[in-house]
Protein backbone atom coordinates (compact mmCIF):
# COMPACT_ATOMS: atom_id res chain seq x y z
CA UNK A 1 0.00 0.00 0.00
CA UNK A 2 1.33 3.28 -0.77
CA UNK A 3 2.21 6.13 1.71
CA UNK A 4 -0.80 8.24 2.27
CA UNK A 5 0.08 12.17 1.84
CA UNK A 6 -2.01 14.25 4.45
CA UNK A 7 -3.61 17.74 2.71
CA UNK A 8 -3.05 20.49 5.23
CA UNK A 9 -3.76 24.24 3.62
CA UNK A 10 0.14 25.46 3.65
CA UNK A 11 2.50 26.50 1.21
CA UNK A 12 6.33 24.77 2.04
CA UNK A 13 9.91 26.15 0.42
CA UNK A 14 13.36 25.98 1.59
CA UNK A 15 15.89 27.92 1.11
CA UNK A 16 19.64 26.50 0.67
CA UNK A 17 22.03 28.68 1.54
CA UNK A 18 25.45 29.22 -0.90
CA UNK A 19 28.29 31.55 -1.61
CA UNK A 20 31.19 32.27 -4.17
CA UNK A 21 34.22 29.88 -4.25
CA UNK A 22 36.27 32.75 -2.92
CA UNK A 23 33.37 33.60 -0.22
CA UNK A 24 32.57 37.43 -1.94
CA UNK A 25 29.46 36.40 -2.92
CA UNK A 26 26.58 34.85 -0.87
CA UNK A 27 23.03 34.32 -1.25
CA UNK A 28 19.97 32.11 -1.07
CA UNK A 29 18.22 29.96 -3.32
CA UNK A 30 14.42 28.72 -2.92
CA UNK A 31 12.71 25.92 -3.75
CA UNK A 32 9.14 25.71 -3.53
CA UNK A 33 7.41 22.24 -2.66
CA UNK A 34 4.00 21.29 -4.46
CA UNK A 35 1.38 23.19 -2.49
CA UNK A 36 -1.11 21.42 0.53
CA UNK A 37 1.75 18.62 1.00
CA UNK A 38 4.37 17.99 3.42
CA UNK A 39 7.30 16.76 2.13
CA UNK A 40 8.98 13.51 3.12
CA UNK A 41 12.89 13.22 4.39
CA UNK A 42 13.44 11.53 0.92
CA UNK A 43 12.00 14.42 -1.13
CA UNK A 44 14.02 17.41 1.17
CA UNK A 45 17.03 15.48 0.23
CA UNK A 46 16.10 15.11 -3.43
CA UNK A 47 15.43 18.46 -3.67
CA UNK A 48 18.40 19.80 -1.63
CA UNK A 49 20.00 17.59 -4.44
CA UNK A 50 18.52 19.55 -7.15
CA UNK A 51 19.15 22.91 -5.83
CA UNK A 52 23.02 21.94 -5.61
CA UNK A 53 23.43 20.74 -9.02
CA UNK A 54 22.00 23.73 -10.50
CA UNK A 55 24.31 26.33 -8.88
CA UNK A 56 26.06 28.38 -11.26
CA UNK A 57 29.79 27.64 -11.83
CA UNK A 58 31.83 28.95 -9.06
CA UNK A 59 29.14 28.65 -6.21
CA UNK A 60 28.61 25.96 -3.73
CA UNK A 61 26.01 25.06 -0.68
CA UNK A 62 27.70 27.28 2.62
CA UNK A 63 29.38 25.05 5.15
CA UNK A 64 27.92 24.50 8.36
CA UNK A 65 30.21 27.28 10.02
CA UNK A 66 29.45 29.70 7.38
CA UNK A 67 25.12 29.32 7.37
CA UNK A 68 25.71 29.71 10.95
CA UNK A 69 27.42 33.00 10.79
CA UNK A 70 25.52 34.12 7.95
CA UNK A 71 22.46 33.60 10.33
CA UNK A 72 24.08 35.34 13.39
CA UNK A 73 24.99 38.43 10.89
CA UNK A 74 20.78 38.41 10.18
CA UNK A 75 20.15 38.65 13.92
CA UNK A 76 22.62 40.44 15.42
CA UNK A 77 23.91 42.74 12.75
CA UNK A 78 27.15 42.07 13.58
CA UNK A 79 29.71 40.56 10.85
CA UNK A 80 32.10 39.06 13.46
CA UNK A 81 32.65 35.33 13.66
CA UNK A 82 30.52 33.36 16.23
CA UNK A 83 31.18 30.55 18.17
CA UNK A 84 29.08 27.48 16.81
CA UNK A 85 27.04 25.23 18.79
CA UNK A 86 28.15 21.39 18.72
CA UNK A 87 25.88 19.00 17.06
CA UNK A 88 23.46 16.95 19.36
CA UNK A 89 24.16 12.91 18.85
CA UNK A 90 21.32 13.04 16.86
CA UNK A 91 22.04 15.70 14.11
CA UNK A 92 23.60 15.18 10.90
CA UNK A 93 24.67 18.24 9.10
CA UNK A 94 25.28 17.68 4.67
CA UNK A 95 28.87 18.60 4.20
CA UNK A 96 29.58 20.24 0.72
CA UNK A 97 33.21 19.38 0.41
CA UNK A 98 31.98 15.52 0.51
CA UNK A 99 28.88 16.21 -0.90
CA UNK A 100 27.95 13.64 2.13
CA UNK A 101 26.01 13.91 4.89
CA UNK A 102 28.17 13.27 8.55
CA UNK A 103 27.41 12.90 12.13
CA UNK A 104 29.46 13.17 15.20
CA UNK A 105 29.11 9.99 15.49
CA UNK A 106 31.29 9.34 12.07
CA UNK A 107 34.39 9.91 14.15
CA UNK A 108 34.84 8.05 17.57
CA UNK A 109 37.70 9.82 19.97
CA UNK A 110 40.53 7.99 19.09
CA UNK A 111 40.42 9.65 15.56
CA UNK A 112 40.15 12.93 16.92
CA UNK A 113 42.91 12.60 18.96
CA UNK A 114 45.22 11.28 15.78
CA UNK A 115 44.24 14.31 14.15
CA UNK A 116 45.33 16.44 17.07
CA UNK A 117 41.64 18.08 17.25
Amino acid sequence: MAEQKILYPITMSMKVAFTSIDGVQIGTATYDFPNSITPTQDEVAAAFAEVEDRLPNGYRVMSRFEHFNMIMKELTGSSMAFAMPALKESEVWHDPATANSISIRDFDDEELEEDGS
